[in-house]
């Protein structure tokens, strides 16, 4: 299941699943600062000054790689091993582990249980709640805002959407000292990658198949990417809230609560709706006064 190579004594994941969300996770952390050397280096002109550097850059990566894995010091494996090895291994099987991404059968057995995404194309019969949804996107933002790299944040989006079958969205799974959260650490990484891929597909199908997200063409009209940069996603619930139109009267739930628990769907369509109901009044408007 796993290999060495040449001198080196330690073992390494061969493939994505022997790897695990949290392992990936620490690693790209200790990789930080190579990689912004990396960038660094890629935004200056192209000279022979640069081509060293590159390559330099390319050994330290390799290195990085060996220390993480063999759990040593940098200093110790530097001095330890050769860099032919150290690049070896980084270039041949490390940067390659995501060339092969194994295929998922679903429901997923994992952790003595059966896990499943949901589909990532909501319809009127999609099971997603507007919670979640919202959850995922504040702390989407919460991410680029403390400039947490995409696999901390896959670890929330793997808490908020991985669920048992037929289970229901609780927003205490995204708490980091809540027992779904820390599980999701030992993922096996292609499910991570499975629910990555999930994500990005909803998140893209939403955006182009709900008005409330598409830029409008009237001057006045502002697009709501702006609004959400500047106000914020619970912003956006709180407004959903205040229309009181997915209360359950006797339901125990305030408002907020309520459109938390309503199906992602509606509340889109809902919304969708009134932006563009009042983008026609405006316009309307302002042709009445134009005569």
């Amino acid at each position: 299941m796993v290999e060495s190579i040449a001198s080196i004594d330690f073992t390494y994941p061969s493939c994505l699943s022997e790897l695990t969300l949290g392992t990936w996770i620490d690693f790209t952390n200790t990789c930080k600062d190579v990689d912004a050397n990396f960038a660094a280096i890629m935004a200056k002109p192209d000279t022979n000054r640069k081509v060293i550097e590159l390559s330099a850059n390319r050994i330290e990566r390799a290195y990085t790689t060996l220390a993480f894995f063999a759990q040593k010091d940098l200093s110790e494996v530097k001095d330890e091993y050769y860099v032919e090895d150290a690049v070896l291994l980084y270039e041949e099987r490390i940067a390659k582990i995501f060339e092969v991404i194994p295929k998922v059968e679903w429901p997923y057995q994992w952790n003595n249980a059966a896990w499943l995404l949901p589909f990532p194309f909501l319809t009127a019969s999609s099971t997603m709640s507007f919670g979640e949804f919202i959850d995922s996107k504040v702390l989407s933002q919460n991410a680029e805002a403390l400039e947490q790299s995409k696999w901390e944040l896959l670890q929330y989006i793997c808490a908020i959407f991985l669920r048992h079958i037929d289970e229901p969205y609780n927003e205490a799974f995204v708490d980091e000292s809540n027992g779904r959260y820390q599980s999701m650490r030992v993922l096996p990484m292609h499910i991570a990658v499975a629910a990555m891929n999930f994500f990005e597909e909803l998140n893209k199908f939403i955006t182009e198949n709900f008005p409330l997200f598409h830029e409008s063409d009237h001057k006045e009209g502002a697009a709501m990417k702006e609004h959400f940069k500047q106000w914020g996603w619970v912003n956006f619930l709180k407004s959903i809230a205040k229309t009181k139109v997915f209360d359950i009267p006797n339901g125990g739930m305030n408002s907020i609560e309520c459109a938390r628990s309503a199906k992602c769907y509606e509340v889109l369509i809902f919304a969708s709706e009134e932006k563009d109901y009042n983008l026609a009044a405006q316009a309307d408007m302002e042709a009445m006064y134009k005569k």
